[in-house]
Formats: C-alpha cells, sequence, structure tokens
C-alpha cells in the first residue's frame, strides 16, 4: 500500500501508458508524493561526448518535466497551477538548448574537426 490507495503507480497494468493513468484526479499531497519521485530520478552518467551528454541530459529533463505538467494538470491548485507553468517554460528553454546542441554537433560533424594535442599522435 502507497499513499496512491491500492493503485501502484510504479507498476502500471498492460496496454497502459503513464501518461493515460495520471489523467486521474490526485489531491496535493498525492501530487507533492509523485513530485518528490520524479525528481529523484537520475540521469545515467556513462556518456563521454560532451555535446551528446548534454543532448541526452535534455531529453531526460524534458521526460521528467513532460511527467511532472501531465500530473498537475488534474490537481485543482493554485501553487500547483504556478508550478506546471514554470516546468512548460523551462520545458521551452530545454527545446531551444537542444536545437542548439544538436545544430552545434551537426556542424562538428560537417568539418570533421580534429584536434591533436601537442606531443601525441
Amino acid at each position: 500500500m502507497n499513499n496512491f490507495g491500492d493503485f501502484d503507480l510504479f507498476k502500471l497494468p498492460p496496454g497502459n501508458t503513464f501518461l493515460n493513468i495520471l489523467k486521474w484526479v490526485m489531491t496535493r499531497k498525492e501530487f507533492e508524493f509523485f513530485r518528490l519521485s520524479v525528481e529523484q530520478e537520475t540521469f545515467p552518467r556513462n556518456i563521454s561526448d560532451p555535446i551528446e551528454f548534454g543532448i541526452q541530459r535534455t531529453l531526460f529533463r524534458k521526460q521528467k518535466l513532460k511527467k511532472l505538467i501531465a500530473a498537475g494538470k488534474g490537481v485543482s491548485s493554485k501553487t500547483v497551477q504556478a508550478k506546471v507553468d514554470r516546468w512548460r517554460r523551462q520545458l521551452g528553454r530545454l527545446e531551444r538548448s537542444q536545437a542548439q546542441m544538436t545544430r552545434l554537433k551537426k556542424e562538428l560533424s560537417a568539418s570533421r574537426l580534429v584536434i591533436y594535442r601537442p606531443g601525441r599522435a
């Protein structure tokens, strides 16, 4: 049993998507519990290319924000709605940042810039 009653949020029934489950109305307390669980998700740091790392991290953060926005739509609290508005603005900034990093990655791969370290072949 969890704060969501008999419904286990982390074990979805087959055929149901995460966002379809969130269409039911949450209380503010349930939403805050969910928000904390989403914000505690961590990004795996096993990418060596800094630009690719930035792109993947941006995608990860966008997914988290989309989950929070979808969940926050069902809560009738001004505080939660203010958070949803803030997350929407963050989502827009992340999309611009991702586009910028993708463009930079394409430019670098098109130029095939090779950087040599002094003293190394």
